[in-house]
C-alpha cells in the first residue's frame, strides 16, 4: 500500500502485483468464485497540474477507473481552473468598481463646478442689486432734496403771484369792461354784415335784368385764397366793400337756380395792366358736394380777348368740372391739382388753363402756381395776371 499527501488530505491506495496474485488472470478477471471491487488497477494517465495558490502546490486526484464488459475504461481527468476564474472575476469586479468610482468622481466634480459658478452668479447678482439699490437710494435722496428746494421756490412764487393778482385786480376789471364793449361793437358789425348777405340771398326778386353780383375779386390781396373746402363753400372776404372776396359755392348755387345768368370774367395783365374780359351765357353752379360749373359758348368779349371755343381753350377747359381744394380732391388728375398749383380752390380738370385763385403774381415770367389765364390774346401763350374779378349778370 502506498500513500500521498495532497492539499485536500491524505489519499491511500493499495497496489498489488498480478504476478504475485494467482487469482487474477491476464484479462484483469478474478479467478475463482469471488471478485474484489475494492481492488484498484494502476492509475492511468495521471495528470498532475502544478498551480501556485499562495505558497502551496496542488495535486489532483487520479481519475477513477471504470469497468465495461470486463475491460477497463479510464475517465479523462479534467484540470481544475477555478482559482484562475476567481482571479479574473475579481479583476473584472475591480475594474468595474474603478470605472464606477471614476464616474462618481467626475459627476461630483461637475456638480461642484456648476454649484461654484451658480454661487458666483448669485453673488454677482446680489452685488449688482445692492449697487442698484444704493444708486436708487442716492438718487431718491437727491430728488427729495431737489423737491424740497422746488417746493420752497414754488412757495415764494405763489406769494409773488398773489401779490401781483392783488395789484392788477383793478386793472383787469377795467380791461374786462373795455373788452365787453368791444365785443358788443363786433356783434353789431356781424349783424350788419349778416343782413347784407341775407339781402343778396333772399331778395333775388329785386335783382333786375342787367344787375351784377360779384362772385370773386382779387385786387387788394389783403386775404389769402389758400383755403379749405368748407371756407370756399361758405365764402370769405369783404362782401360789402372793395376788398378781396369769394361769395361762396353754396350761395352761387342758390342764386343760379333762379333766372338766367351770364358769367363775366375781367382780368388785367401783369406786364402792362391791359384789361381783358369775356362773357359766357347759361352760367350755373350745381349743388354740393361737387359744385360743378357749367356755361355756354362765349357771347361777348373785349377787343383784345381771344374768341376761345372748345374744351382745350381758356375757361372752356374747365366747363363741367367739380370744385377742388387742398383738402378735397375732385379733379381728374391722379394727384391734387390745388396742392400742385398754388393751393387755391378752382374747377380743375388736369389741371388748368385758368387759375384765378392761384398765388399772387410777382413777375411776368410764366408760373402756373400764380394767377394766370392761357390764350387770352391771339398769341398761343400764358398771361400772368395782376387782378381778376368774376361777376354773374342776370339776363332773364
Amino acid at each position: 500500500m502506498a500513500s500521498f499527501k495532497t492539499s485536500t488530505g491524505d489519499v491511500s491506495f493499495q497496489l498489488q502485483n498480478t504476478e504475485s496474485n494467482p487469482n487474477i488472470n491476464a484479462d484483469g478477471q478474478i479467478s475463482g468464485n469471488k471478485r474484489e471491487d475494492s481492488v484498484y488497477e494502476e492509475s492511468a494517465n495521471i495528470e498532475q497540474d502544478e498551480q501556485i495558490s499562495g505558497s502551496k502546490y496542488v495535486y489532483e486526484e487520479p481519475a477513477i477507473t471504470q469497468r465495461n464488459g470486463g475491460r477497463k475504461q479510464d475517465k479523462e481527468l479534467q484540470p481544475n481552473n477555478w482559482p484562475v476564474k476567481c482571479f479574473m472575476a475579481m479583476m473584472i469586479a475591480l475594474v468595474i468598481a474603478v470605472v464606477v468610482l471614476a464616474t462618481l468622481v467626475v459627476v461630483l466634480l461637475f456638480l461642484t463646478i456648476s454649484l461654484s459658478n451658480e454661487t458666483k452668479k448669485i453673488k454677482a447678482q446680489h452685488t449688482d442689486a445692492n449697487r442698484v439699490n444704493d444708486d436708487n437710494s442716492n438718487r431718491f435722496t437727491e430728488n427729495l432734496a431737489r423737491l424740497a428746494d422746488g417746493l420752497a421756490n414754488i412757495s415764494i412764487k405763489v406769494e409773488r403771484v398773489e401779490s401781483d393778482l392783488a395789484y392788477h385786480s383793478n386793472m383787469v376789471a377795467g380791461d374786462i369792461a373795455n373788452i365787453s364793449t368791444k365785443i358788443d361793437s363786433v356783434a353789431g358789425d356781424l349783424v350788419i354784415i349778416s343782413s347784407r348777405i341775407e339781402r343778396v340771398e333772399v331778395n333775388l326778386e329785386e335783382i333786375t335784368l342787367g344787375q351784377e353780383i360779384v362772385l370773386q375779386r382779387r385786387k387788394q390781396f389783403d386775404i389769402l385764397f389758400n383755403r379749405t373746402f368748407g371756407e370756399y363753400e361758405a365764402g370769405f372776404g369783404d362782401f360789402s366793400g372793395a376788398g378781396d372776396m369769394w361769395l361762396g359755392l353754396n350761395r352761387m348755387h342758390r342764386l343760379t337756380q333762379k333766372g338766367r345768368w351770364n358769367l363775366r370774367v375781367s382780368m388785367r395783365s401783369f406786364s402792362d395792366n391791359t384789361l381783358f374780359w369775356g362773357e359766357w351765357p347759361d352760367f350755373k353752379i350745381q349743388p354740393a358736394p361737387f359744385y360743378e360749373i357749367s356755361f355756354g359758348t362765349m357771347v361777348a368779349k373785349s377787343e383784345n380777348m381771344r374768341n376761345t371755343t372748345g374744351t382745350n381753350n381758356g375757361l372752356d377747359y374747365h366747363n363741367g368740372m367739380a370744385f377742388t381744394t387742398t383738402d378735397r380732391d375732385q379733379d381728374t388728375r391722379s394727384g391734387n391739382c390745388a396742392l400742385r398749383y398754388g393751393g387755391g380752390g378752382w374747377w380743375y380738370r388736369n389741371c388748368h388753363e385758368v387759375n384765378l385763385n392761384g398765388r399772387r403774381s410777382t413777375s411776368d415770367a410764366i408760373d402756373w402756381h400764380q394767377m394766370a389765364f392761357c390764350k387770352i390774346d391771339d398769341g398761343d401763350r400764358w398771361t400772368m395776371l395782376s387782378s381778376s374779378e368774376m361777376r354773374m349778370i342776370r339776363v332773364g
